[in-house]
């Protein structure tokens, strides 16, 4: 659990708070809007990409252009300090001196996440996002370097966020908010 003093240095809330410093390599937070998902989200991936050298950390929305809108400028600003070079706006990476990685991208082609290995994920709006693209290609990137992931979204009825967040209640090392 980190010191209350990081959580006031990441300005995350009590609620965001419980969830940012829960262990669990699986975490799902169903959560309305003005929560502040994307900011804890974001605070989970720096600490992800800062804490060990040469991790690779992927942020993935719905689709490039609501991941860009999202998060890309937010996490620029948060990761500015740790940067090796100037993001790459054009494959949305930004390179820390520590020589970790962390990407920005979308999933509405998921086959077009095939190929690398992930130490932490964050999957927003997870209801909108084909569950294949978990089932098929993300999850199995995590396994080999045991990654984490953050599933966060606002409820969309019972669907597979729901059965997501159902799971992790009765799953070991998973947890759900």
């Amino acid at each position: 659990m980190l010191d209350p003093l990081l959580q006031s240095e990441f300005g995350l809330h009590p609620c965001q708070y419980e969830v940012f410093s829960n262990p669990a390599r699986f975490r799902v937070l169903v959560a309305g809007r003005r929560f502040g998902k994307t900011h804890l989200a974001l605070t989970a991936m720096l600490l992800a990409a800062t804490l060990h050298p040469d991790q690779v950390v992927w942020y993935v929305g719905p689709n490039n252009s609501q991941s860009k809108r999202i998060a890309w400028d937010r996490l620029k600003k948060l990761t500015e300090p740790y940067w090796s070079k100037d993001p790459n706006e054009t494959d949305l990476r930004i390179d820390l001196s520590n020589g970790s990685t962390l990407f920005v991208y979308g999933a509405f082609n998921p086959e077009s996440l095939r190929g690398r290995g992930i130490d932490f994920l964050v999957l927003d709006e997870f209801a909108l996002i084909d569950p294949q693209a978990w089932f098929s290609v993300l999850r199995p990137a995590l396994s080999d370097r045991k990654g984490r992931v953050l599933f966060i979204g606002t409820p969309q009825g019972r669907n597979h966020f729901f059965d997501m967040s159902e799971f992790a209640k009765i799953t070991p090392d998973s947890d759900a908010f």
